[in-house]
């Protein structure tokens, strides 16, 4: 169906919050890097200090997109994304991809797996889509629940985009009704002193040469995050 695979691929753009972002700044990163060196020496910021206590972010951050970044005590940063615009269960049990719908023939879940595929209008062959796993054992008679994703061309396409065999990340499917939360478990980890925040990792959300190239200010409960490296500000609300 090439409609379904059209649908698929608007999916799999959300991951582009994190990689198509990083290789631009990337490049920027390397051109920079070889226009200048002095880039990457350190130098005392021209800018307020704010000492903040350390451990002052940890919690859940929500920006505009309604995306959500969470800053866990041991220094790692999960991320959930809204996906129900281009992905959600409907209650006939069937999914919608964008404005493609796979019906509920082609779904199987048993209490415990929930299995989503489709049929290749060209070939005829049945392609498994998505393989969800579910994680908690409530409820287990519809289909809202959390589950980890474990297959299919839809996990198999986030996780090279996301590169979870080297990052350690894993992802999650939070079905409510006509809603689904796509989790990105251990996106990448984060370090804070004072004001400054350093993030690695593949999916690290902000690119940078040195230590003290990001640096954050907390104005009650908004936060923003300043990459001096690439004059860009994120902005997020503290999720309460």
């Amino acid at each position: 169906m090439k409609k379904i695979l059209i649908a698929l691929t608007l999916c799999l753009s959300l991951s582009c919050i994190y990689s198509c972002s990083d290789k631009l700044q990337e490049s920027a990163s390397s051109e920079i890097a070889e226009t200048s060196s002095e880039t990457v020496q350190e130098s005392a910021p021209d800018r307020t200090v704010n000492d903040y206590e350390n451990g002052i972010l940890v919690g859940q951050w929500k920006n505009e997109q309604t995306n959500i970044m969470t800053f866990n005590e041991d220094g790692s940063v999960d991320s959930i994304m809204d996906v129900s615009a281009v992905m959600h269960f409907t209650e006939n049990k069937t999914l919608m991809l964008d404005k493609n719908e796979i019906a509920s023939d082609f779904i199987n879940y048993d209490g415990s797996t929930l299995d989503v595929s489709y049929v290749n209008e060209e070939t005829g062959e049945k392609i498994q889509l998505l393989l969800l796993e579910r994680k908690n054992k409530e409820n287990q008679d519809n289909f809202n629940g959390i589950y980890e994703l474990k297959g299919g061309q839809l996990y198999d396409s986030l996780s090279a985009n996301l590169n979870t065999e080297k990052s350690g990340s894993s992802l999650d499917l939070i079905i409510n009704d006509s809603s689904c939360l796509l989790y990105v478990n251990n996106t990448c980890s984060y370090s804070q002193d004072g004001d400054i925040i350093d993030f690695t990792g593949i999916n690290a959300p902000f690119k940078t040469q040195k230590h003290g190239d990001c640096h954050f200010v907390l104005d009650g409960d908004t936060l923003t995050i300043i990459n001096d490296f690439d004059d860009t500000k994120t902005v997020f609300e503290r999720v309460k």
